[in-house]
């Protein structure tokens, strides 16, 4: 699952990076509604959608979204790679955001759900995740210095809809 780990890597350095232009939709929708106020980033999603492509590797799904004024960013991913259980998978997606030069302050698999927090200047956050059998599927949710307590009611309500 290497390649699963590139591809969260560059996804990482995209959502952060949040450029890029408006391009094809993906073939999956999250289902997640975003908070109020929140806009649709597609140039995100297109960047997000570029970086997380690597051989081997399908990206099924990318949806972002964000409050800009406030410094909030929401980035939902779902990849297919080529197998792999859970436990391998998750160090492949800490291993990933690693390597884009996240701080990572994870926690173990449980029932598939892969939950960790982020950290890269000047953003923090978290990621949840479903891990498993070739597959992730997960949303990032980060905040910069400039309003993060006002962020984090959006970012809760999305990652708890992660299941």
């Amino acid at each position: 699952m290497a390649d699963v780990r590139l591809s969260v890597a560059a996804f990482a350095v995209a959502a952060v990076a949040g450029c890029g232009s408006a391009g094809a939709q993906p073939d999956q929708a999250s289902g997640l509604t975003a908070p109020a106020g929140w806009l649709r980033l597609e140039p995100a999603e297109t960047a997000a959608k570029l970086a997380a492509a690597a051989p081997n590797v399908t990206v099924a799904g990318v949806q972002a979204w964000g409050e800009p004024a406030l410094g909030c960013y929401a980035l939902w991913l779902s990849l297919r790679g080529s197998g792999g259980d859970g436990e391998s998978i998750a160090r492949d997606v800490v291993e990933g955001l690693r390597t884009a030069k996240f701080t990572v302050a994870d926690q173990p698999v449980a029932d598939g759900m892969l939950e960790v927090g982020l950290e890269r200047a000047p953003y923090k956050g978290r990621m949840r995740a479903r891990v498993g059998e070739g597959a992730v599927t997960g949303l990032a949710c980060i905040a910069n210095q400039r309003d993060p307590a006002g962020c984090e009611a959006g970012c809760t309500a999305l990652l708890g809809a992660i299941q």
